[in-house]
């Protein structure tokens, strides 16, 4: 290094755990909606059939059994795509690219997570979440933005 540069810093502790668990987050989110939505779709169309909903007749009368089960299949089928998000963000977050991805990685790790009741992807969003706010690893995001390498970055020409 030369004399009077200044030392690149490295990132906080945890940091490569946190992106790695919002990207576990994200495919135990993928694999668990798709699940769900299998086990809809069978119970509500193999297994019986979508008035069978209605058995007990509690439903509104204008609501169709039908339009209600294609809705919940497309509510468990739209939170399984929506885990891509924390693995394209938990990635992005790991690699110092696009931080705006990272935090929305982040978000939606700790809101998707929530509706399966899964402590996965609340712990790690909220750890990397806290992590991205702070400002060295914003001014590494920036860094690797203007094609700076990490000192710590595997991928870089040394």
């Amino acid at each position: 290094m030369a004399e009077g540069a200044e030392e690149p810093e490295r990132m906080p502790g945890g940091y490569g755990w946190a992106c790695g668990g919002v990207v576990a987050a994200g495919v135990v989110q993928v694999v668990a909606g798709a699940l769900m939505t299998a086990l809809m779709f069978w119970g509500l169309y193999v297994e019986g059939s979508p008035a069978d909903l209605n058995r007990d007749g509690e439903l509104p009368p204008e609501i169709p059994p039908e339009a209600l089960s294609a809705w919940m299949i497309a509510l468990f089928g739209g939170t399984s795509l929506g885990g891509i998000v924390p693995i394209l963000g938990g990635l992005a977050a790991y690699r110092r690219r696009r931080y705006v991805l990272a935090v929305l990685g982040a978000i939606f790790a700790v809101g998707l997570q929530a509706l399966y009741l899964c402590p996965i992807g609340p712990v790690f969003g909220v750890w990397l979440l806290l992590l991205l706010l702070r400002a060295e690893v914003r001014d590494a995001f920036e860094d690797a933005s203007r094609g700076v390498p990490a000192e710590d970055d595997p991928r870089a020409w040394r």
